[in-house]
Parts: C-alpha cells; sequence; structure tokens
C-alpha cells in the first residue's frame, strides 16, 4: 500500500507538531487542525484495506505473534518512510507462516512436528528455511554449505548425522532432516526409519510448471518415491517458483498441474504449499478453486469468501483476475479430482 499523498511528509510533520504542541499546553491554529485532520483521514483510509487481517484471523493467526512488530513501531521515529508498506510486507510475510502452519497441523497435531524435507536441489529447501526461519545471511550460507543429509533443531541428534542449532523464527515448534535426491540421504533414511517416525513429509517441487517432466522425475528418477507414496498421507507438495501460473495461468494450477500429481499419489486429501517469495495467495486461490468445483459453489461465493478471510485483492489477485480464473476452473470441473 502507497501512499501517493505528495504532501504526505509534510503533514506527518505537522500531525507531529501539533501533538507535541497539544502536550505542552500550546494553542494551535485551524490551518493545523486542517492538516491533522486530512492526516487522520489518509491514516484511516490505509489502515481499513489491512486492518481485516489482523482482525479476522482466517488462518489461525494470534496477536502474539504481531507482538515484536509492534513493539518495534512503537519506539520507531516517524520519519518519510512508508509504515504502511511496510506493515504490508509483514502481513505478506505473516500469511506465509500462518498458511504453513495451518498445513502441517492438518497433517499431524502434535505441538512439536518432526519434519523430512526432500529437496532434490538444495538451494530451494534452503531458500525455503531462510524465509520460514526468518533466517540471516550467515545461517542461511551454513545450510547451503553443509552437505545433505543433515538436520536442523532436533531433539534427538542421530548417529553420523550433523545436526544444526538454528536460532529463529518457530524456534522450539519444528525440525527438519534435509534429504538430498542421492544415495547417504536414501541410505539414512532407510536405516533410520526416517519416513516412518516423521510427522509430516515435505517435498519440494522445483520445475512444476512442466508437470509431466517435474512427474517423471519424482516418479522415475527419485530415490524417494516409494517412500513418499507409502507415506502420502502425511505429504506436504511444496512449489517455490508459482509466478509461472499468475493471472491468465492461474487456474491451471488446479485444473491441470493439481489433477495430474492426484493422479500419481490417488489420495483422498493432497495437502499443497504454494508460493512465490512470501505471495501465499496462490494457496488460497487453489484451495477455494478445489472446494468450489467439489461442493459444487459459485464463483461469487468464492470471491466473497476470499473478501472474507481478508485477503488482499491487488495485483496478481485483482477482483477481475479472480473472478475469470475461477470461472476458467469451473469450466474445467469435470476434469477436477
Amino acid at each position: 500500500m502507497k501512499c501517493t499523498n505528495p504532501n504526505y511528509a509534510q503533514y506527518v510533520h505537522n500531525a507531529v507538531q501539533i501533538s507535541s504542541d497539544i502536550e505542552k499546553g500550546t494553542i494551535y491554529n485551524d490551518a493545523q487542525k486542517d492538516a491533522l485532520a486530512t492526516v487522520s483521514s489518509g491514516i484511516e483510509k490505509a489502515a481499513r484495506d489491512v486492518i481485516r487481517i489482523f482482525d479476522r484471523g482466517a488462518a489461525g493467526r494470534k496477536i502474539k505473534a504481531y507482538s515484536r512488530y509492534i513493539g518495534g513501531l512503537e519506539s520507531a521515529k516517524i520519519d518519510d518512510r512508508n509504515i504502511f508498506l511496510q506493515l504490508s510486507n509483514r502481513l505478506f510475510e505473516n500469511l506465509f507462516h500462518s498458511y504453513y502452519l495451518e498445513c502441517i497441523n492438518e497433517i499431524s497435531s502434535k505441538d512439536l512436528k518432526c519434519i523430512v524435507l526432500v529437496s532434490p536441489q538444495l538451494e530451494s529447501g534452503v531458500h525455503f528455511l531462510r524465509r520460514l526461519m526468518r533466517l540471516d545471511q550467515s545461517s542461511a550460507t551454513l545450510l547451503l554449505e553443509t552437505e545433505p543429509p543433515y538436520s536442523v533443531n532436533v531433539a534427538h541428534k542421530l548417529p553420523g548425522l550433523q545436526n544444526l542449532r538454528m536460532k529463529g523464527e518457530l524456534h522450539g515448534n519444528v525440525s527438519f532432516f534435509v534429504l538430498a535426491n542421492d544415495d547417504a540421504s536414501f541410505k539414512i533414511a532407510q536405516e533410520t526409519k526416517l519416513f516412518e517416525k516423521a510427522d509430516v513429509v515435505q517435498v519440494m517441487l522445483d520445475d512444476l510448471h512442466r508437470v509431466g517432466s517435474a512427474i517423471r522425475d519424482m516418479v522415475e528418477r527419485g530415490y524417494f518415491f516409494r517412500l513418499i507414496y507409502a507415506h502420502r498421507k502425511k505429504l506436504l507438495l511444496t512449489y517455490p517458483a508459482a509466478a509461472y501460473f499468475q493471472q491468465k495461468k492461474l487456474h491451471m494450477l488446479v485444473s491441470e498441474v493439481m489433477v495430474e500429481v492426484h493422479k500419481v499419489f490417488r489420495a483422498e486429501r493432497m495437502h499443497w504449499f504454494i508460493y512465490e517469495n512470501f505471495e501465499v495467495r496462490y494457496c488460497y486461490f487453489s484451495r477455494l478453486a478445489e472446494e468450489m468445483n467439489r461442493k459444487k459453489r459459485k464463483v461469487d461465493d468464492m470471491l466473497n469468501e476470499w473478501k472474507r478471510m481478508g485477503l488482499p485483492l491487488d495485483d496478481p489477485f485483482s477482483e477481475s483476475i479472480l473472478v475469470d480464473q475461477f470461472n476458467r476452473v469451473a469450466k474445467n470441473k469435470g476434469a477436477i479430482f
């Protein structure tokens, strides 16, 4: 959200000055009063677009999760920086975390979850962990330079497997075993019965836009496919390059990609985490589109549900794009699941 008023900095300066005058008991003039009213009106308008995300809690968010950001804002000095843009970025990050937590909580009810992260390309797995745990550059570099298999923050270290301690988001709530598509990782997984013990099996799919090739790579070239298939009830498929499907291709995520993957696993319910950077509205779209066809609901119902959850309606998820793409999914409902 950008404040487009060219006098924004001056208004903020005036508002701060007026507040200071009021505290000192200084009389202020009508021009200052009008300036403060303008600032107040602008703040209310900008805040109205984001406050719903705090208010609704549709993805199971808690106010506690925002406390450190609120504290940071309270101590910050007002300057020319766009505080609403910063707040918007934080909200998108929290949507990312909230949706991920929702996914793994649907798979496992345990408070402390052990997750097997199968990442054929180590970079994509590390980039995911960096966002999820909000790691700094040095921690991310350590993860990249450590040869898999290894673990992150596990309570009980496995013999012969390096365990990295990383302080960050979700520390104490989730731990990871990071596996590559190689002999060493496969051997460890078999010897320790890692998939049996794990609460969630998370598989990174880097090239899902080439759905046929991606499935073939997973089934024919993947060391872990049989283990993944055997434990598909706790499977979380993760696609980190969702921007390929933005706008006019959005419907293809549901009507083509998910359909083909469901054919492989033949499960009643598949869990997906689809994103680009911190943008996870792809997850919400795919879930609502699937629900629309499964429950035979109308496009308007899904758009209203989107709004009810307080999800932003800016590009690439504007109202017109959503209506068009929900309609395209509806036209292919005969092929869905």
